[in-house]
């Protein structure tokens, strides 16, 4: 088993090409280091939130990025996935979710920096201060504040600019296919990452002609990675052990 460290050297949290390629990069290296026992193996993905962040973008990216792990991989079982952060500016953004949606902007910041031409003083002064490297427990706590993100904007309306839009469709990767069966998950009940994100990453794929499956759990995020795991963990243990997957797109 590998758990990649898919944020990076510069912990670009939520930042999915990143995340993709460290992730494709750590089974590389597990072949490296024993090819004998990790080099020729079938090879599938576990991602939920944050690291089904990492999964999606690493899916999408084997073409591309790894074509020599291709045939190895067998499968990418994500849910919960943050799939489109425009989305997310409606659901997460000056509510309790709001720590952590502030820490995934700095976060995507750090490898996309044109998103800092629209930081003001407060949001500079955060990115350079001791709070820039906290982890996810104050990320939360943070979320009592309520903030909205356009208090630290010099744009009035930063989620509607050109950078915004920019960073929707490099983020998105929506005309990137998967490389590998898709099982995409989420909670039915989910509120903080709405369904409609996976189901639009669903269609997408299935549009792309990937072979994907999508199912909901019940449950807002916590609870349905908990009942959302059973069926999205005995789906990749069939990939891995051969049994092909069965595609749920119309065709």
């Amino acid at each position: 088993m590998i758990v990649p460290d898919h944020q990076g050297p510069r912990q670009a949290y939520a930042e999915p090409v990143t995340a993709g390629h460290i992730v494709l990069d750590s089974v590389r290296a597990a072949a490296r280091f024993d090819h004998r026992r990790f080099g020729e193996s079938r090879v599938g993905m576990f991602g939920y939130s944050g690291g089904a962040i990492a999964t999606n973008g690493a899916a999408k990216l084997i073409g591309s990025y790894a074509p020599e792990l291709a045939p190895r991989m067998v499968g990418a079982a994500l849910g919960g996935v943050p799939a489109d952060f425009q989305i997310l500016v409606g659901s997460m953004n000056a509510n309790l979710a709001t720590g952590l949606f502030h820490a995934a902007t700095f976060g995507i910041a750090r490898e996309r920096p044109e998103i800092l031409t629209k930081a003001n003083h407060a949001a500079q002064w955060i990115a350079t201060s001791p709070l820039k490297n906290v982890c996810v427990i104050p990320e939360a706590l943070a979320g009592q504040t309520f903030l909205p993100m356009q208090v630290l904007s010099n744009d009035p309306d930063p989620f509607h600019s050109d950078v915004a839009y920019d960073i929707y469709r490099i983020t998105k990767m929506a005309d990137k296919k998967a490389e590998v069966p898709l099982y995409i998950f989420n909670g039915t009940q989910e509120f903080w990452i709405p369904a409609v994100g996976a189901r639009n990453l669903f269609a997408e794929q299935c549009r792309l002609g990937a072979n994907a499956t999508y199912r909901e759990a019940f449950g807002e995020h916590g609870i349905a990675a908990v009942t959302g795991y059973p069926e999205a963990a005995t789906w990749l243990d069939s990939r891995l052990h051969g049994k092909p997957a069965r595609s749920t797109c119309r065709r």
